[in-house]
C-alpha cells in the first residue's frame, strides 16, 4: 500500500519531504492523558521542512479529520488534499458502528485509570465518539485539489462522504469497491492508483 512508502514521523508519515500521511491513530498522542482531537492539528507542519513550499496531504480516517481541519486552517500550505473514510462530526458514523464504539467508550470508562493501555484505550474511543466537530460551513474554504475516499462498505454514512466533497469546491468523490473502512488494506491496488492518478 501506500503506506508501504513512508516512514514514520511522530505519529505522521513523510515522504519525499512534499507528503504527509495522517495514519487512522495518532499512538503517540493518544497516549498522553489529556489530548485531544484539536491538539492533532498542527501535527503535520511539525513534520515538514519550512522551506519545501506547499505539500500533498492524505488522511484515514480520524487523521482524515485532522486533515480536514487543518486544510481549512492552513489552505496557503496545501496542494493536494486526500482523505479516506472521515467524517465533519460523530453522526456521520452508521449507527451500528457508532453505538458499538459507544458500547465500548462507557465499558472502558470505569477503568481508564488502571494503566497505560486502559487510558490510551479510553481517550481513543474519546475521540471516536465526541470528536470531531467542524462546521460544514467551513469546507467551502478549502481550495486545494481535494479527493474524497470511502470503502464500498465503510463505517461511514455513504450520505455523509457526499456531504463532504459536495461541500469542498475542488473535490472529487471516489468509492473505493470490495472495501470497508480500511481502503489502504482491503483494495490496495485500486486505492494507490486512484490516489496517484490524482496526484498526477
Amino acid at each position: 500500500s501506500l503506506r508501504r512508502s513512508f516512514g514514520t514521523c511522530n505519529g505522521s508519515d513523510v515522504y519525499d519531504q512534499s507528503l504527509i500521511l495522517l495514519s487512522h491513530i495518532f499512538q503517540s498522542c493518544v497516549s498522553k492523558v489529556k489530548r485531544s482531537f484539536q491538539i492533532h492539528v498542527n501535527s503535520p507542519i511539525k513534520n515538514m521542512n519550512g522551506n519545501i513550499g506547499k505539500f500533498k496531504l492524505v488522511g484515514f480516517s480520524d487523521g482524515g479529520n485532522v486533515a480536514i481541519t487543518y486544510a481549512i486552517r492552513h489552505p496557503e500550505r496545501l496542494s493536494h488534499l486526500v482523505v479516506a473514510g472521515a467524517n465533519i462530526n460523530p453522526s456521520g458514523l452508521k449507527m451500528t458502528t457508532r453505538l458499538s464504539i459507544f458500547t465500548k467508550y462507557l465499558l472502558s470508562k470505569p477503568s481508564q485509570n488502571k494503566n497505560n493501555e486502559a487510558k490510551r484505550k479510553f481517550m481513543l474511543l474519546n475521540l471516536m465518539v465526541n470528536h470531531p466537530h467542524i462546521s460544514p460551513r467551513l469546507l467551502k474554504n478549502i481550495v486545494c485539489k481535494t479527493l474524497v475516499i470511502e470503502g464500498k462498505r465503510d463505517v461511514i454514512k455513504p450520505s455523509h462522504t457526499k456531504l463532504i466533497s459536495d461541500l469542498i469546491p475542488n473535490s472529487k468523490h471516489v468509492t473505493i469497491p470490495d472495501s470497508g473502512h480500511n481502503v489502504f488494506c482491503d483494495n490496495v491496488a485500486f486505492t494507490n492508483k486512484t490516489i496517484v492518478d490524482f496526484f498526477s
